[in-house]
């Protein structure tokens, strides 16, 4: 799926940071730490990209998925 709106939108649009989010939420569940490490640091940097300082006010559920995101890949290695 992100291959296909990669190439629909570019690699580093808002779409493909929510994708992202998304993923984040299978890999954790799957207890993929690094893998959704990854995909979050990819999503940060885009959320970033179009919020600027604001991210953590608009979109306030980053800051604790960053928490567990950082957690988890700890107890992954």
């Amino acid at each position: 799926m992100m291959q296909i709106l990669e190439k629909l939108y570019h690699p580093r649009h808002i779409i493909i940071a929510h994708e992202l989010i998304k993923l984040v939420s299978i890999e954790l569940s799957m207890g993929d730490g690094a893998s959704a490490a990854a995909a979050f640091a990819r999503a940060d940097a885009i959320f970033s990209l179009y919020y600027g300082p604001d991210v953590k006010r608009i979109l306030p559920y980053v800051d604790a998925l960053r928490r567990t995101v950082s957690e988890r890949s700890v107890d992954s290695c």
